[in-house]
């Protein structure tokens, strides 16, 4: 029989620039037990985060869209340290 998933002792990093979906998603994410960096708002922030602190992600939340630039680079880095990622957009 296969454990059902949790998210307790997980690391995720959200980056986000809309502040509703962003607090709503850290909410989410922290009631359920995660842990979570970020929110970050823009690519440099994200891709700052990522060279530091990738070794310890078990995943991230990626708005491909942030206030007008394209996250490609944020997606690329992520999965190049083999971090999955699932991409999001409003």
């Amino acid at each position: 029989m296969q454990r059902p998933f949790s998210f307790a002792g997980r690391f995720y990093l959200i980056v986000e620039d809309e502040y509703l979906a962003a607090s709503s998603m850290v909410m989410a994410l922290e009631d359920a037990g995660a842990e979570v960096a970020g929110p970050v708002s823009n690519v440099a922030g994200a891709l700052k985060l990522v060279s530091e602190r990738a070794c310890e992600f078990d995943a991230a939340i990626l708005d491909i869209n942030l206030r007008g630039t394209m996250a490609h680079p944020v997606a690329e880095r992520l999965a190049e340290q083999g971090i999955p990622f699932v991409v999001v957009t409003g």
